[in-house]
């Protein structure tokens, strides 16, 4: 582990070097995307700042409501990060940001989900150079490295959204809540995490509540998509009724 390190004889956090590096990767992404969007490059860098501020803010925020004790017994600190905080409070935050820049929500949160999937990613590696979030130990004294796990499934995510979106798919972001949720499930059960609501952890509980969101969200653009598709292959079929008689 390397939780900081010695520059110009100061030490320095690599958490936080790390953040400020996904931040960094964030806004090269978004850049390069932003065509897509129809944002200009001042809009990309405004997009990323409203969603770092909004990942840190929802971080923040859930990690005080999971511990309201530890919080009131000795302040607010720095540190101390829930990522599922993130993943939900994006959404609303982001989808209002997104209007001003005249992005409809939809798209806003599209634009977003890979970038939240970046970020993600580049955190785990910061978890685990600062020796936080880590696994069980073994009876033999193997510790699973739960960081460096999820940071390969988080950047595994990453491409497969961005495939997606190089094919014109929308609902990104519902897609990267039901494989975030999923992944975040399973490696939850070999951190070193309490088991307390039916032998499942908090972040296990978030997990399955973004898989639900996830699921619903697809399923909701499915049904609003699929009227129209069925009108206009009623309308087509009208159409081609219509030249037959004529003919």
């Amino acid at each position: 582990m390397l939780p900081t390190i010695t520059l110009f004889t100061k030490s320095i956090s690599t958490y936080y070097l790390v953040m400020l590096l996904g931040y960094c990767a964030m806004g090269a992404l978004m850049h390069r995307r932003r065509g897509r969007y129809g944002l200009s490059a001042w809009q990309a860098a405004s997009f990323t700042t409203a969603l770092m501020v909004s990942g840190v803010l929802g971080c923040k925020v859930l990690y005080v409501l999971q511990n309201l004790a530890e919080v009131r017994t000795h302040g607010l600190t720095a540190g101390g990060f829930s990522f599922f905080g993130a993943v939900f409070l994006i959404p609303p935050l982001m989808a209002a940001f997104g209007l001003a820049l005249g992005l409809h929500p939809a798209r806003s949160l599209d634009a977003a989900a890979p970038c939240v999937a970046l970020m993600i990613a580049m955190m785990r590696v910061g978890c685990f150079l600062n020796g936080c979030c880590g696994g069980w130990v073994t009876g033999w004294g193997f510790r699973w490295p739960t960081q460096a796990m999820e940071s390969v499934g988080d950047f595994a995510i990453l491409s497969w959204l961005l495939a997606v979106e190089d094919r014109g798919g929308r609902g990104l972001y519902p897609r990267f809540l039901v494989s975030y949720g999923a992944m975040r499930f399973c490696i939850e059960f070999l951190r070193d995490t309490e088991k307390a609501y039916l032998r499942l952890s908090d972040g296990q509980w978030c997990a399955l509540a973004a898989v639900l969101i996830g699921a619903w969200a697809l399923q909701r653009g499915r049904r609003r998509d699929k009227p129209a598709d069925e009108i206009t292959t009623l309308e087509d079929r009208r159409n081609a009724g219509s030249a037959q008689k004529t003919q």
